[in-house]
């Protein structure tokens, strides 16, 4: 397994959760977010994930001040959001680095007679991925808040939801999101 390696370690390690968090956490200020339903994704037992862009910055300014994520979305059956959260800019590429190793494995293990294997991937605000396998059964899984209430789905759908955050990260780029407008 060693197509896939521990997080990246920098100045920021010890901070938790992801810079759009903080940035909404921010007080006495005055906040523009833009945001763009970018999918639902259909999830089984008539769950979604809605998967958006997220823009925030602050009206002081129009330069450094800005947080470009993505925001994902549980909602259930009824279409009530129970959950969410979020993914910064810079945590794509590893995420989507991620989905190729989780998609890789697991069309590998899934001839295999295993015990119960799960294979799973979590983000600096706790959003976990991947899937599980049982008596040569497969199933992939999206914990949104990181409180166990997963969305279950095909694993093959999450290559599907791989090009719906590439095409998220498309519309960051073209708003003005790359390394020199990440607020750290």
């Amino acid at each position: 397994m060693n197509g896939l390696v521990s997080a990246k370690k920098d100045s920021n390690s010890e901070e938790h959760g992801t810079n759009v968090g903080r940035f909404l956490a921010k007080r006495g200020l005055l906040l523009m977010k833009e945001s763009r339903d970018v999918a639902a994704v259909r999830c089984d037992y008539g769950n979604k994930l809605i998967v958006s862009t997220l823009i925030l910055s602050t009206a002081k300014s129009t330069r450094g001040n800005t947080s470009y994520g993505i925001r994902f979305g549980h909602t259930d059956e009824e279409g009530i959001e129970r959950e969410s959260a979020f993914l910064d800019f810079d945590e794509i590429e590893e995420l989507i680095g991620a989905f190729e190793f989780v998609d890789n494995l697991a069309r590998q293990m899934l001839n295999e007679q295993r015990d119960y294997t799960e294979v799973t991937y979590s983000t600096k605000d706790n959003i976990k991925f991947g899937f599980y396998q049982s008596e040569g059964q497969q199933q992939a899984f999206i914990d949104v808040g990181g409180y166990g209430n997963s969305v279950f789905l095909d694993v093959d759908k999450l290559q599907s939801l791989k090009r719906t955050i590439q095409t998220a990260t498309q519309h960051l780029v073209s708003k003005g999101a790359g390394a020199e407008n990440i607020e750290l």
